[in-house]
């Protein structure tokens, strides 16, 4: 669906990015014994990854004040700032607008409006066999680029693409029922940053937004339930099997269930100062698939890519992403 009511902004609060505007906060004296020994027991890539599994399935990230040092987290501060910061007046004023959509008391009938031209041009059945089509080009796609993505799980990602499609013809993506309760969920995601305009997003600091972060993440779930996708599930699901590597870099092998069945994923992490950060580019999770996107659309937008024949979907679990 186009319609933009800016849920970029949610994305970018959550990916850690923000406005600049004001000093940081002052910097705390020592941490107590307390934190001293939390931020010891989180020095391992394992417990980094269970401390964000855990803030996301709670539904809260204040912990974060507490286990990230303070000069790193003023590093941490200045990222949230400086990113924001490059948007122009032009995506200012477009966000503000949206921000007022959002917060009046009859945003989700305006949105509502909005969307039923898409709703009525979506098909999910023909995006179902559309995919089938595009899971057919994969291996050669893979094989064709670079090293990284030769050695892309592509039997595995096929499977989970079929999943995909089996679930697309009974998401109720096109239910104007489901679509209003998911953009009531939607709108309440935004309205719990409690950020009027731009402005005020500016004045605020990180750590004020934590726990605003929680309630807007609730929500967010709450917008995929009437689709029969559960977050808390998939993330319920995920276990380290296996942790590889030394000094700095290591690699994390996790499985976890989405539509019913186990899948498993290689993590690549990079150690900067007291923490583990996910590696960016190539070694990130899903990041081999960007050099394959453009090909696999291009066909699509040419012609080439001949659609499987869609198959009923079998009686499964419902997905969890």
């Amino acid at each position: 669906m186009r319609f933009n009511f800016h849920f970029s902004l949610v994305a970018i609060l959550f990916s850690g990015v923000a406005l600049a505007g004001d000093a940081l906060p002052p910097p705390t004296t020592q941490p107590t014994p307390e934190q001293a020994a939390l931020l010891a027991e989180m020095a391992t890539p394992e417990a980094q990854m269970k401390l964000w599994l855990g803030m996301i399935r709670r539904n809260d990230f204040t912990p974060l004040a507490t286990v990230i040092p303070e000069k790193e987290w003023a590093m941490v501060e200045r990222g949230w700032k400086i990113q924001l910061a490059k948007q122009g007046p032009k995506a200012d004023a477009e966000l503000d607008q949206q921000l007022a959509l959002l917060r009046t008391p009859g945003a989700v009938d305006a949105i509502m409006i909005k969307l039923q031209p898409e709703l009525a041009k979506l098909n999910p059945v023909a995006l179902a066999t559309q995919l089938r089509g595009l899971s057919g080009w994969l291996t050669p796609l893979a094989q064709q680029g670079d090293p990284a993505s030769r050695k892309l799980d592509v039997a595995g990602l096929q499977s989970w693409v079929g999943d995909v499609a089996d679930w697309l013809p009974k998401s109720g993506l096109n239910d104007k029922a489901k679509t209003r309760k998911a953009m009531e969920s939607a709108v309440a995601c935004v309205q719990a940053l409690e950020v009027a305009n731009v402005q005020q997003l500016r004045q605020i600091h990180l750590r004020d937004m934590l726990p605003r972060f929680g309630k807007a993440l609730a929500a967010f779930k709450e917008m995929l339930r009437p689709y029969d996708l559960n977050l808390d599930a998939l993330l319920d699901s995920v276990k380290i099997i296996k942790m590889a590597g030394e000094g700095g870099r290591r690699t994390m092998t996790v499985t976890y269930n989405t539509f019913g069945k186990q899948r498993q994923m290689d993590i690549d992490l990079v150690r900067r100062g007291t923490t583990w950060e996910v590696l960016g580019g190539q070694g990130a999770p899903f990041g081999q698939l960007g050099a394959l996107i453009d090909p696999m659309m291009s066909m699509v937008g040419m012609g080439t890519a001949k659609p499987v024949p869609a198959t009923p979907p079998e009686e499964r679990p419902p997905g969890t992403l």
